[in-house]
Protein backbone atom coordinates (compact mmCIF):
# COMPACT_ATOMS: atom_id res chain seq x y z
CA UNK A 1 0.00 0.00 0.00
CA UNK A 2 1.20 3.60 -0.56
CA UNK A 3 2.99 5.13 2.44
CA UNK A 4 0.30 7.75 3.05
CA UNK A 5 -2.37 5.02 3.25
CA UNK A 6 -0.28 3.13 5.78
CA UNK A 7 0.34 6.31 7.74
CA UNK A 8 -3.35 7.11 7.91
CA UNK A 9 -4.28 3.54 8.83
CA UNK A 10 -1.61 3.44 11.54
CA UNK A 11 -2.93 6.60 13.11
CA UNK A 12 -6.51 5.39 12.85
CA UNK A 13 -5.84 2.27 14.93
CA UNK A 14 -3.91 4.26 17.53
CA UNK A 15 -0.31 3.27 16.81
CA UNK A 16 2.37 5.41 18.45
CA UNK A 17 5.11 4.58 15.93
CA UNK A 18 5.52 2.90 12.54
CA UNK A 19 8.46 1.71 10.43
CA UNK A 20 8.07 1.57 6.64
CA UNK A 21 10.76 -0.66 5.16
CA UNK A 22 11.38 -0.97 1.42
CA UNK A 23 14.44 -2.67 -0.12
CA UNK A 24 17.46 -0.41 0.46
CA UNK A 25 15.12 2.39 1.53
CA UNK A 26 13.82 2.80 -2.01
CA UNK A 27 10.79 4.89 -1.01
CA UNK A 28 12.16 6.51 2.14
CA UNK A 29 12.11 10.07 0.83
CA UNK A 30 8.63 9.60 -0.61
CA UNK A 31 7.46 8.00 2.62
CA UNK A 32 8.75 10.91 4.69
CA UNK A 33 7.04 13.45 2.42
CA UNK A 34 3.72 11.61 2.36
CA UNK A 35 3.75 10.83 6.07
CA UNK A 36 4.39 14.49 6.85
CA UNK A 37 1.52 15.44 4.55
CA UNK A 38 -0.81 12.99 6.28
CA UNK A 39 0.31 14.25 9.69
CA UNK A 40 -0.49 17.82 8.70
CA UNK A 41 -3.98 17.04 7.40
CA UNK A 42 -5.23 14.16 9.58
CA UNK A 43 -7.52 14.62 12.54
CA UNK A 44 -5.97 11.92 14.73
CA UNK A 45 -2.34 12.16 15.96
CA UNK A 46 0.11 10.53 13.58
CA UNK A 47 2.62 7.90 14.69
CA UNK A 48 6.33 8.59 14.96
CA UNK A 49 8.12 7.24 11.90
CA UNK A 50 11.15 5.03 12.66
CA UNK A 51 13.57 5.02 9.69
CA UNK A 52 14.01 1.51 8.33
CA UNK A 53 14.78 -0.44 5.20
CA UNK A 54 14.51 -4.06 4.15
CA UNK A 55 17.53 -6.25 3.37
CA UNK A 56 17.82 -9.63 1.69
CA UNK A 57 20.98 -11.64 1.11
CA UNK A 58 21.79 -13.69 -1.95
CA UNK A 59 21.23 -16.77 0.22
CA UNK A 60 17.67 -15.69 1.06
CA UNK A 61 18.26 -14.18 4.52
CA UNK A 62 15.82 -11.38 5.32
CA UNK A 63 15.99 -8.58 7.86
CA UNK A 64 14.62 -5.13 8.56
CA UNK A 65 17.38 -2.67 9.37
CA UNK A 66 16.45 0.24 11.64
CA UNK A 67 18.80 2.89 10.31
CA UNK A 68 18.42 6.15 8.37
CA UNK A 69 21.21 5.29 5.93
CA UNK A 70 20.68 2.31 3.58
CA UNK A 71 23.74 0.23 2.75
CA UNK A 72 24.38 -2.63 0.34
CA UNK A 73 25.98 -5.93 1.34
CA UNK A 74 25.49 -9.41 -0.08
CA UNK A 75 25.58 -11.71 2.92
CA UNK A 76 25.38 -12.12 6.69
CA UNK A 77 29.05 -11.21 7.01
CA UNK A 78 28.42 -7.76 5.58
CA UNK A 79 25.35 -7.24 7.75
CA UNK A 80 27.26 -8.35 10.84
CA UNK A 81 30.04 -5.85 10.17
CA UNK A 82 27.49 -3.08 9.50
CA UNK A 83 25.80 -3.71 12.85
CA UNK A 84 29.11 -4.04 14.74
CA UNK A 85 30.15 -0.66 13.32
CA UNK A 86 27.05 0.95 14.84
CA UNK A 87 25.13 1.31 11.60
CA UNK A 88 21.85 0.39 13.27
CA UNK A 89 19.96 -2.56 14.72
CA UNK A 90 18.08 -5.33 12.93
CA UNK A 91 14.95 -7.42 13.12
CA UNK A 92 15.37 -10.90 11.63
CA UNK A 93 12.39 -11.76 9.43
CA UNK A 94 13.30 -15.36 8.61
CA UNK A 95 12.13 -17.97 11.10
CA UNK A 96 15.63 -18.91 12.33
CA UNK A 97 17.61 -15.89 13.57
CA UNK A 98 21.42 -16.17 13.74
CA UNK A 99 23.74 -15.44 16.64
CA UNK A 100 24.59 -11.85 15.72
CA UNK A 101 25.22 -8.76 17.82
CA UNK A 102 22.82 -6.02 16.75
CA UNK A 103 19.88 -8.32 15.96
CA UNK A 104 17.30 -7.21 18.53
CA UNK A 105 14.04 -8.71 17.27
CA UNK A 106 12.77 -11.85 15.58
CA UNK A 107 9.94 -12.84 13.25
CA UNK A 108 6.66 -13.51 15.08
CA UNK A 109 3.92 -12.82 12.52
CA UNK A 110 2.90 -16.48 12.80
CA UNK A 111 2.61 -16.42 16.59
CA UNK A 112 -0.52 -17.53 18.44
CA UNK A 113 -0.72 -17.69 22.22
CA UNK A 114 -0.54 -20.05 23.87
CA UNK A 115 -0.70 -22.66 21.07
CA UNK A 116 2.71 -22.22 19.40
CA UNK A 117 4.88 -20.34 21.90
CA UNK A 118 7.42 -23.18 21.65
CA UNK A 119 8.30 -21.89 18.17
CA UNK A 120 9.23 -18.55 19.68
CA UNK A 121 11.43 -20.24 22.30
CA UNK A 122 13.16 -22.12 19.49
CA UNK A 123 14.03 -18.81 17.78
CA UNK A 124 15.42 -17.36 21.01
CA UNK A 125 17.59 -20.44 21.45
CA UNK A 126 18.76 -20.21 17.85
CA UNK A 127 19.91 -16.63 18.43
CA UNK A 128 21.13 -17.28 22.00
CA UNK A 129 19.53 -13.92 22.85
CA UNK A 130 16.28 -12.56 24.40
CA UNK A 131 14.91 -11.01 21.20
CA UNK A 132 11.71 -8.98 20.90
CA UNK A 133 8.97 -10.98 19.17
CA UNK A 134 7.95 -8.60 16.41
CA UNK A 135 5.18 -8.08 13.90
CA UNK A 136 5.55 -6.85 10.33
CA UNK A 137 2.09 -6.92 8.76
CA UNK A 138 0.29 -3.78 7.64
CA UNK A 139 -2.49 -2.37 9.82
CA UNK A 140 -6.06 -2.92 8.53
CA UNK A 141 -6.70 -0.86 5.39
CA UNK A 142 -10.15 0.41 4.27
CA UNK A 143 -11.76 -1.73 1.58
CA UNK A 144 -9.44 -4.69 2.06
CA UNK A 145 -10.04 -7.98 3.83
CA UNK A 146 -8.95 -7.48 7.44
CA UNK A 147 -5.67 -9.30 8.08
CA UNK A 148 -4.50 -10.67 11.41
CA UNK A 149 -1.73 -8.16 12.09
CA UNK A 150 0.82 -8.45 14.86
CA UNK A 151 1.98 -5.27 16.57
CA UNK A 152 5.29 -4.54 18.32
CA UNK A 153 5.19 -2.54 21.54
CA UNK A 154 8.14 -0.79 23.19
CA UNK A 155 8.63 0.22 26.82
CA UNK A 156 10.21 3.59 26.06
CA UNK A 157 11.01 6.54 28.32
CA UNK A 158 9.05 8.82 25.99
CA UNK A 159 7.41 9.09 22.57
CA UNK A 160 10.20 10.70 20.54
CA UNK A 161 12.36 8.88 18.01
CA UNK A 162 15.54 8.68 20.10
CA UNK A 163 13.63 7.20 23.06
CA UNK A 164 11.94 4.63 20.84
CA UNK A 165 15.25 3.62 19.28
CA UNK A 166 16.83 3.27 22.74
CA UNK A 167 14.04 0.90 23.81
CA UNK A 168 14.38 -1.06 20.58
CA UNK A 169 18.13 -1.44 21.01
CA UNK A 170 17.61 -2.55 24.63
CA UNK A 171 14.98 -5.11 23.47
CA UNK A 172 12.35 -3.75 25.89
CA UNK A 173 9.38 -4.84 23.86
CA UNK A 174 6.40 -7.12 23.40
CA UNK A 175 4.22 -8.52 20.63
CA UNK A 176 0.43 -8.04 20.65
CA UNK A 177 -2.45 -9.01 18.40
CA UNK A 178 -4.10 -5.62 19.01
CA UNK A 179 -2.46 -2.20 19.48
CA UNK A 180 -4.48 -1.48 22.62
CA UNK A 181 -2.62 -3.99 24.83
CA UNK A 182 0.59 -3.34 26.73
CA UNK A 183 2.57 -5.90 28.73
CA UNK A 184 5.95 -5.54 30.44
CA UNK A 185 8.19 -7.87 32.44
CA UNK A 186 10.89 -6.99 34.95
CA UNK A 187 12.96 -9.18 37.30
CA UNK A 188 13.86 -7.87 40.75
CA UNK A 189 16.93 -9.54 42.28
CA UNK A 190 17.48 -10.09 46.03
CA UNK A 191 20.11 -7.30 46.10
CA UNK A 192 17.64 -4.80 44.66
CA UNK A 193 18.97 -4.78 41.10
CA UNK A 194 16.46 -5.11 38.26
CA UNK A 195 16.51 -6.66 34.79
CA UNK A 196 14.07 -5.72 32.05
CA UNK A 197 12.61 -7.99 29.40
CA UNK A 198 15.24 -8.27 26.68
CA UNK A 199 18.09 -8.53 29.17
CA UNK A 200 19.97 -11.52 30.58
CA UNK A 201 21.19 -12.44 34.04
CA UNK A 202 22.96 -15.14 36.00
CA UNK A 203 20.87 -17.87 37.69
CA UNK A 204 19.94 -16.99 41.25
CA UNK A 205 17.34 -17.74 43.88
CA UNK A 206 14.42 -15.67 45.15
CA UNK A 207 13.82 -13.57 42.02
CA UNK A 208 10.66 -11.49 41.89
CA UNK A 209 9.18 -11.31 38.37
CA UNK A 210 6.92 -8.26 37.97
CA UNK A 211 4.34 -8.14 35.15
CA UNK A 212 2.35 -5.03 34.26
CA UNK A 213 -0.67 -5.36 31.94
CA UNK A 214 -3.15 -2.92 30.53
CA UNK A 215 -5.63 -2.48 27.69
CA UNK A 216 -6.92 0.86 26.47
CA UNK A 217 -10.35 -0.72 26.02
CA UNK A 218 -10.44 -1.92 29.62
CA UNK A 219 -10.79 -5.60 28.70
CA UNK A 220 -9.69 -8.03 31.40
CA UNK A 221 -7.31 -10.90 30.66
CA UNK A 222 -5.47 -13.84 32.15
CA UNK A 223 -1.78 -13.40 32.97
CA UNK A 224 0.90 -16.06 33.04
CA UNK A 225 4.65 -16.31 33.53
CA UNK A 226 6.33 -18.85 31.25
CA UNK A 227 9.66 -20.65 31.45
CA UNK A 228 10.74 -21.98 28.05
CA UNK A 229 7.75 -23.92 26.68
CA UNK A 230 5.55 -24.13 29.79
CA UNK A 231 3.73 -21.76 32.16
CA UNK A 232 5.02 -21.78 35.73
CA UNK A 233 2.35 -19.51 37.26
CA UNK A 234 -1.03 -18.30 36.01
CA UNK A 235 -3.55 -15.70 37.16
CA UNK A 236 -7.06 -15.81 35.73
CA UNK A 237 -7.82 -12.12 36.32
CA UNK A 238 -5.23 -9.37 36.88
CA UNK A 239 -5.53 -6.95 39.82
CA UNK A 240 -7.25 -3.64 39.21
CA UNK A 241 -3.94 -1.87 38.66
CA UNK A 242 -2.73 -4.58 36.24
CA UNK A 243 0.33 -5.44 38.34
CA UNK A 244 1.22 -9.01 39.31
CA UNK A 245 4.36 -10.48 40.88
CA UNK A 246 5.72 -14.02 41.10
CA UNK A 247 8.73 -14.98 43.25
CA UNK A 248 10.75 -18.07 42.35
CA UNK A 249 14.29 -19.26 41.65
CA UNK A 250 15.60 -18.41 38.17
CA UNK A 251 16.80 -21.68 36.66
CA UNK A 252 19.92 -21.77 34.44
CA UNK A 253 19.60 -21.95 30.65
CA UNK A 254 16.04 -20.59 30.65
CA UNK A 255 13.88 -17.95 29.00
CA UNK A 256 11.24 -16.39 31.28
CA UNK A 257 8.52 -14.32 29.58
CA UNK A 258 5.08 -12.92 30.22
CA UNK A 259 1.90 -13.87 28.34
CA UNK A 260 -1.56 -12.31 28.48
CA UNK A 261 -4.66 -13.82 26.82
CA UNK A 262 -8.14 -12.35 26.47
CA UNK A 263 -11.49 -14.08 26.05
CA UNK A 264 -11.83 -12.88 22.45
CA UNK A 265 -8.50 -14.47 21.47
CA UNK A 266 -6.31 -11.37 21.61
CA UNK A 267 -2.96 -11.80 23.33
CA UNK A 268 0.45 -10.29 24.05
CA UNK A 269 3.88 -11.85 24.66
CA UNK A 270 6.91 -10.05 26.11
CA UNK A 271 10.53 -10.33 25.11
CA UNK A 272 12.08 -12.79 27.56
CA UNK A 273 14.58 -12.42 30.35
CA UNK A 274 17.33 -14.91 29.57
CA UNK A 275 18.92 -16.84 32.45
CA UNK A 276 22.48 -17.83 31.55
CA UNK A 277 24.35 -20.98 32.44
CA UNK A 278 25.75 -21.26 35.94
CA UNK A 279 29.01 -19.25 35.85
CA UNK A 280 32.40 -20.81 36.45
CA UNK A 281 32.88 -18.47 39.41
CA UNK A 282 30.40 -20.57 41.40
CA UNK A 283 32.74 -23.55 41.33
CA UNK A 284 34.18 -24.52 44.70
CA UNK A 285 36.52 -27.27 43.63
CA UNK A 286 37.13 -29.96 41.11
CA UNK A 287 33.78 -30.22 39.32
CA UNK A 288 31.82 -29.12 42.40
CA UNK A 289 29.18 -26.43 42.32
CA UNK A 290 27.83 -24.34 45.18
CA UNK A 291 24.62 -22.99 43.70
CA UNK A 292 21.45 -22.58 45.73
CA UNK A 293 19.02 -25.44 45.08
CA UNK A 294 16.44 -24.80 42.40
CA UNK A 295 12.91 -24.55 43.75
CA UNK A 296 10.78 -27.58 43.07
CA UNK A 297 7.02 -27.93 43.13
CA UNK A 298 6.09 -24.37 42.15
CA UNK A 299 2.45 -25.23 41.52
CA UNK A 300 0.80 -23.40 38.65
CA UNK A 301 -2.84 -22.48 38.69
CA UNK A 302 -5.39 -23.82 36.19
CA UNK A 303 -3.46 -27.01 35.55
CA UNK A 304 -0.28 -25.33 34.30
CA UNK A 305 2.92 -27.36 34.56
CA UNK A 306 5.50 -26.51 37.18
CA UNK A 307 9.08 -25.80 36.13
CA UNK A 308 11.49 -28.69 35.75
CA UNK A 309 13.82 -28.58 38.71
CA UNK A 310 16.46 -30.34 40.75
CA UNK A 311 16.77 -30.30 44.53
CA UNK A 312 20.43 -31.36 44.57
CA UNK A 313 21.92 -27.86 44.50
CA UNK A 314 24.32 -29.06 41.77
CA UNK A 315 24.11 -27.99 38.15
CA UNK A 316 26.35 -30.25 36.06
CA UNK A 317 23.92 -30.30 33.17
CA UNK A 318 23.53 -26.62 32.19
CA UNK A 319 20.06 -26.36 33.68
CA UNK A 320 18.86 -29.92 33.16
CA UNK A 321 17.29 -31.74 36.09
CA UNK A 322 18.72 -35.01 37.34
CA UNK A 323 17.72 -37.80 35.00
CA UNK A 324 16.20 -41.22 35.44
CA UNK A 325 18.30 -44.23 36.43
CA UNK A 326 20.48 -45.17 33.49
CA UNK A 327 20.82 -41.59 32.26
CA UNK A 328 24.04 -39.61 32.00
CA UNK A 329 22.52 -36.84 34.13
CA UNK A 330 21.95 -39.25 37.00
CA UNK A 331 25.39 -40.85 36.54
CA UNK A 332 27.26 -37.56 36.91
CA UNK A 333 25.59 -36.88 40.25
CA UNK A 334 26.81 -40.01 42.06
CA UNK A 335 30.30 -38.64 42.75
CA UNK A 336 33.87 -39.55 41.79
CA UNK A 337 35.30 -43.06 42.07
CA UNK A 338 31.85 -44.57 41.63
CA UNK A 339 30.77 -47.15 39.05
CA UNK A 340 28.19 -45.81 36.56
CA UNK A 341 26.18 -47.16 33.64
CA UNK A 342 24.28 -44.99 31.17
CA UNK A 343 23.18 -44.56 27.55
CA UNK A 344 24.24 -41.56 25.46
CA UNK A 345 24.91 -40.33 21.91
CA UNK A 346 28.36 -39.94 20.34
CA UNK A 347 29.27 -36.28 19.65
CA UNK A 348 33.04 -36.73 19.10
CA UNK A 349 33.77 -40.24 17.80
CA UNK A 350 36.92 -42.28 18.44
CA UNK A 351 40.00 -41.40 16.43
CA UNK A 352 39.91 -37.64 17.01
CA UNK A 353 41.39 -37.19 20.49
CA UNK A 354 43.72 -40.16 21.07
CA UNK A 355 42.19 -42.36 23.81
CA UNK A 356 39.21 -40.06 24.43
CA UNK A 357 35.80 -39.61 22.87
CA UNK A 358 32.78 -37.54 23.92
CA UNK A 359 29.16 -38.57 24.38
CA UNK A 360 26.08 -36.55 25.35
CA UNK A 361 22.41 -36.88 26.11
CA UNK A 362 19.83 -35.12 23.95
CA UNK A 363 18.76 -31.96 25.76
CA UNK A 364 15.23 -32.13 27.24
CA UNK A 365 14.09 -29.55 24.71
CA UNK A 366 11.22 -30.56 22.39
CA UNK A 367 11.89 -27.69 20.00
CA UNK A 368 15.19 -28.96 18.57
CA UNK A 369 17.65 -31.90 18.83
CA UNK A 370 20.33 -30.04 20.78
CA UNK A 371 23.17 -31.85 22.50
CA UNK A 372 22.69 -31.70 26.24
CA UNK A 373 24.84 -32.80 29.14
CA UNK A 374 28.07 -34.50 27.96
CA UNK A 375 31.12 -36.30 29.31
CA UNK A 376 34.58 -37.40 28.20
CA UNK A 377 35.01 -41.19 27.88
CA UNK A 378 38.65 -42.29 28.34
CA UNK A 379 39.83 -45.78 27.34
CA UNK A 380 42.94 -46.83 29.27
CA UNK A 381 44.00 -49.65 26.92
CA UNK A 382 42.87 -51.14 23.63
CA UNK A 383 40.81 -49.61 20.83
CA UNK A 384 37.30 -48.23 20.87
CA UNK A 385 34.72 -50.06 18.74
CA UNK A 386 33.88 -48.47 15.40
CA UNK A 387 31.53 -45.60 16.21
CA UNK A 388 30.10 -42.67 14.27
CA UNK A 389 28.72 -39.34 15.38
CA UNK A 390 25.06 -39.89 16.27
CA UNK A 391 25.46 -43.50 17.40
CA UNK A 392 23.77 -44.48 20.65
CA UNK A 393 26.11 -46.30 23.04
CA UNK A 394 25.92 -48.05 26.40
CA UNK A 395 28.80 -47.08 28.69
CA UNK A 396 29.96 -48.80 31.91
CA UNK A 397 32.89 -47.29 33.78
CA UNK A 398 34.26 -45.40 36.77
CA UNK A 399 33.76 -41.65 37.27
CA UNK A 400 37.13 -39.93 37.45
CA UNK A 401 38.64 -36.52 36.79
CA UNK A 402 41.76 -35.28 35.00
CA UNK A 403 42.98 -31.67 35.08
CA UNK A 404 39.55 -30.58 36.30
CA UNK A 405 37.50 -32.35 33.62
CA UNK A 406 35.17 -35.16 34.65
CA UNK A 407 35.56 -38.37 32.66
CA UNK A 408 34.32 -41.93 32.59
CA UNK A 409 37.31 -44.25 32.84
CA UNK A 410 37.19 -47.54 30.90
CA UNK A 411 39.75 -50.27 31.49
CA UNK A 412 39.04 -52.15 28.26
CA UNK A 413 36.91 -51.77 25.07
CA UNK A 414 34.24 -54.18 26.27
CA UNK A 415 32.90 -51.49 28.59
CA UNK A 416 31.29 -49.56 25.71
CA UNK A 417 28.72 -51.04 23.31
CA UNK A 418 27.11 -49.61 20.19
CA UNK A 419 23.29 -49.73 20.43
CA UNK A 420 22.42 -48.26 17.03
CA UNK A 421 22.52 -45.18 14.78
CA UNK A 422 20.61 -41.93 15.10
CA UNK A 423 20.83 -38.37 13.76
CA UNK A 424 23.79 -36.38 15.13
CA UNK A 425 22.93 -34.01 17.96
CA UNK A 426 23.10 -30.30 17.16
CA UNK A 427 25.36 -27.81 19.00
CA UNK A 428 23.98 -25.41 21.58
CA UNK A 429 24.29 -21.74 20.48
CA UNK A 430 26.16 -19.79 23.17
CA UNK A 431 28.21 -16.63 23.71
CA UNK A 432 31.94 -16.70 24.48
CA UNK A 433 31.38 -15.33 27.98
CA UNK A 434 29.23 -18.34 28.92
CA UNK A 435 32.02 -20.91 28.49
CA UNK A 436 32.87 -22.50 31.83
CA UNK A 437 32.17 -25.41 34.16
CA UNK A 438 28.44 -25.56 33.50
CA UNK A 439 29.13 -26.25 29.80
CA UNK A 440 31.95 -28.77 30.29
CA UNK A 441 31.80 -31.60 27.70
CA UNK A 442 28.87 -29.97 25.90
CA UNK A 443 28.77 -29.54 22.11
CA UNK A 444 28.41 -25.80 21.44
CA UNK A 445 28.63 -23.23 18.66
CA UNK A 446 29.43 -19.51 18.80
CA UNK A 447 31.06 -16.61 16.97
CA UNK A 448 34.26 -14.88 18.05
CA UNK A 449 36.74 -12.22 16.96
CA UNK A 450 40.37 -13.28 16.55
CA UNK A 451 42.56 -11.73 19.25
CA UNK A 452 45.61 -13.95 18.82
CA UNK A 453 46.91 -17.43 18.07
CA UNK A 454 49.51 -20.04 19.01
CA UNK A 455 50.83 -23.18 17.37
CA UNK A 456 47.65 -25.22 17.76
CA UNK A 457 45.10 -22.67 19.00
CA UNK A 458 43.14 -19.53 18.13
CA UNK A 459 42.02 -17.05 20.80
CA UNK A 460 38.57 -15.57 20.16
CA UNK A 461 36.77 -12.80 22.03
CA UNK A 462 33.04 -12.15 22.28
CA UNK A 463 31.94 -9.73 19.47
CA UNK A 464 29.39 -8.12 21.79
CA UNK A 465 31.71 -8.01 24.82
CA UNK A 466 35.27 -7.39 23.54
CA UNK A 467 36.65 -6.64 27.02
CA UNK A 468 35.79 -10.13 28.30
CA UNK A 469 38.59 -12.74 28.33
CA UNK A 470 39.15 -14.56 25.05
CA UNK A 471 38.52 -18.29 24.79
CA UNK A 472 41.09 -20.76 23.48
CA UNK A 473 39.99 -22.84 20.48
CA UNK A 474 42.34 -25.79 20.03
CA UNK A 475 43.08 -28.00 17.03
CA UNK A 476 44.58 -31.09 18.71
CA UNK A 477 47.73 -32.60 17.20
CA UNK A 478 45.89 -35.94 17.04
CA UNK A 479 43.69 -34.59 14.22
CA UNK A 480 44.63 -35.10 10.57
CA UNK A 481 44.46 -31.37 9.83
CA UNK A 482 46.09 -28.25 11.26
CA UNK A 483 44.95 -24.90 12.57
CA UNK A 484 43.97 -22.54 9.74
CA UNK A 485 45.81 -19.28 9.14
CA UNK A 486 43.99 -16.38 10.80
CA UNK A 487 44.30 -12.60 11.07
CA UNK A 488 43.49 -10.43 14.05
CA UNK A 489 40.00 -8.98 13.85
CA UNK A 490 38.52 -11.74 11.71
CA UNK A 491 35.21 -13.23 12.85
CA UNK A 492 34.98 -17.03 12.98
CA UNK A 493 32.14 -19.40 13.76
CA UNK A 494 33.25 -22.28 15.95
CA UNK A 495 31.60 -25.61 16.71
CA UNK A 496 33.23 -27.91 19.23
CA UNK A 497 33.26 -29.54 22.64
CA UNK A 498 33.92 -27.53 25.80
CA UNK A 499 36.93 -29.14 27.49
CA UNK A 500 39.03 -28.34 30.56
CA UNK A 501 42.77 -28.67 31.09
CA UNK A 502 43.42 -26.86 34.38
CA UNK A 503 46.96 -25.89 35.35
CA UNK A 504 46.80 -26.40 39.12
CA UNK A 505 44.54 -27.10 42.09
CA UNK A 506 41.73 -26.33 42.74
CA UNK A 507 41.34 -27.10 38.99
CA UNK A 508 38.97 -24.28 38.11
CA UNK A 509 40.67 -22.82 35.02
CA UNK A 510 41.81 -24.01 31.61
CA UNK A 511 38.50 -24.06 29.74
CA UNK A 512 38.90 -24.44 25.98
CA UNK A 513 37.05 -25.58 22.88
CA UNK A 514 38.14 -28.75 21.09
CA UNK A 515 37.15 -28.67 17.43
CA UNK A 516 36.63 -31.98 15.65
CA UNK A 517 36.50 -31.40 11.90
CA UNK A 518 37.71 -28.72 9.48
CA UNK A 519 34.10 -27.63 9.07
CA UNK A 520 33.96 -26.81 12.80
CA UNK A 521 35.94 -23.63 12.00
CA UNK A 522 34.31 -21.25 9.53
CA UNK A 523 35.47 -17.72 8.77
CA UNK A 524 32.41 -15.52 8.31
CA UNK A 525 33.93 -12.23 7.22
CA UNK A 526 36.56 -11.17 4.72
Amino acid sequence: APPHYLGAASGAVGLDFVALADPLGASNELAVELMEHVGATAVQPQPVRIPAWAWQSEAGDDAIIYSPQPAAFADQSGLRQFLLNGGGVAQWTNKTPPIMAGVVATFADDLEAPSNLSQLVKRWRSAAAPLIPSGNTNPPLPGLSPPAPRYTGLAAAGPNLSQLLEALQARRGWLASTPTIWLTLQAELPDGQTRWMGQQMQPTGNVRFNLFYGDKTGEVAGLSLWRNGSPVQQLDFPPADGRWSVTLDAEPDSFYFGVVTQADGDFAVTAPIRILAAPASTQTGDNRTNLPPVASGNSAASGAKSANSSSHGIEPSHGQASGAPGSLAAAKLVGLDRWVEFRAVVIAPPGLFNNSMYVAEPAPNPESPLAGLGVNVYLRSGDFPVLQEGDWVLVRGMLDTFRGEMEVLLQEPGQIWRIGPDDPLQPLPIAVAEIGESLEARLVTFEGVVQGWSRDSIYLSDPSNPNAPAVRVTVRSSLDWRRPYVNKGEIWRVTGVVSQFATEAPWNDGYRILVRYKTDLQRIND
